[in-house]
């Protein structure tokens, strides 16, 4: 009987701490210096976890490698998942910063209305309107948008030259990401079930043992 009871307590909490380390296996960590957000790590997107850097440059500067332009995203959809992410997990007020509230806090940005932050996914290389990105668009208040509409924060697809340069633009910076070594994976329904199952358990556990001294 013994030996059971300290298997089913094993069981327990093994099950605790799986839910504990799954539900905490990745965080998004703001990059701030001065006040200032830089970009962020850990910044899950379509399960991969992403390092992010706000960069007020040239596309060319930013993108080329090796005489080629190279992206991590390569599709729309992709590229319009990261921006939502920045808007869920990057773009928030908190102890430290107003973030949402403040664009201008954004690396790059020296306008107090909006931040628009592009993630660009594919390029054109004969034609010169020629770079193809999403945008995430920040606003520092609701405004009313081209349906009539007052709303807050979206995403978008744009186009420009492949040169565009957003360094002497107060508004604009494009998002550079770069993928983690070792991805953190995406925290499942069944997570909580294990961290569920296993405060239950114990719980379970520790009233029969009460039972049987009583």
């Amino acid at each position: 009987m013994f030996r059971f009871k300290l298997l089913l307590s094993s069981i327990c909490i093994s099950f605790l701490f799986v839910g504990l380390f799954c539900s905490s296996a990745f965080s998004t960590t703001l990059v701030i210096e001065d006040g200032n957000l830089l970009g962020a790590t850990d910044v899950v997107v379509n399960g991969v976890s992403y390092d992010v850097t706000f960069e007020d440059e040239s596309a060319a500067d930013l993108y080329i490698v090796n005489g080629e332009y190279t992206f991590p995203f390569t599709t729309e959809d992709e590229a319009l998942a990261a921006s939502q992410a920045l808007l869920d997990l990057v773009f928030l007020d908190g102890d430290n910063g107003r973030f949402d509230s403040d664009p201008e806090l954004t690396n790059g940005i020296t306008y107090s209305g909006y931040a628009y932050v592009y993630t660009p996914y594919d390029i054109d290389i004969d034609g010169v309107l020629g770079i193809y990105f999403a945008y995430a668009l920040n606003y520092k208040d609701m405004h009313l948008d081209s349906h009539g509409n007052y709303s807050d924060d979206t995403t978008g697809i744009n186009f420009n030259i492949k040169t565009y340069d957003t360094s002497t633009l107060y508004g604009q910076v494009w998002a550079v990401w770069s993928p983690n070594a070792a991805p953190s994976p995406t925290p499942e329904p069944g997570t909580f079930l294990l961290l569920g199952a296993g405060l239950i358990g114990l719980a379970g556990l520790k009233r029969k043992m009460n039972f049987n001294k009583a």
